[in-house]
């Protein structure tokens, strides 16, 4: 297995889906159930939490990486979490975050990240873990699937989306 300071790109950066390892200093350790989101205004990867494999503890780190070198932002954030979800609100310019679970992190909190992270205090869709996030560019909003239900997110409300049964 190769470090996990190498990255799959997917185009976000212009790597043409090829593996990079970035030359620079080392990134996150080994980690799984993180979350990771593209910050297109600051052109940034920003990966947040997880949980080292072994030890299985929940990690409550922030990285970023530029295309180079990875960096560790030493920031206040929403604490331990796994198996959270991110999604980048171009609209807002802003990564949304919901959701998780780990050390004090509510299951039920929204955050969002431009460089700081910042709690909102709002009525959410409730605890959601391993769930996925997404923007939708029509609608703009950040959009949350749980397997069961569907919300979308203003960037000042959360809403269920009611989808039409056939």
């Amino acid at each position: 297995m190769r470090s996990s300071a190498a990255l799959i790109c997917f185009c976000l950066l212009a790597c043409e889906g090829r593996e990079v390892a970035p030359e620079g200093p080392p990134g996150p350790r080994e980690t799984e159930h993180g979350a990771l989101a593209f910050d297109e205004a600051r052109r940034r990867l920003v990966f947040y939490g997880g949980q080292d494999p072994a030890e299985l503890t929940p990690l409550a780190t922030t990285w970023e990486h530029d295309g180079t070198d990875w960096t560790r932002v030493l920031v206040f954030g929403p604490g331990p979490l796994v198996q959270h979800a991110m999604a980048y609100d171009a609209a807002r310019k802003k990564i949304v975050l919901y959701g998780g679970f780990g050390g004090a992190s509510s299951c039920e909190r929204t955050w969002e990240y431009d460089g700081i992270w910042r709690a909102l205090d709002i009525a959410g869709p409730g605890c959601k873990i391993g769930h996925s996030m997404t923007y939708d560019p029509a609608r703009r909003e950040v959009i949350l699937f749980d397997g069961e239900e569907t919300w979308s997110f203003s960037g000042t409300l959360w809403g269920l989306i009611v989808l039409p049964t056939q």
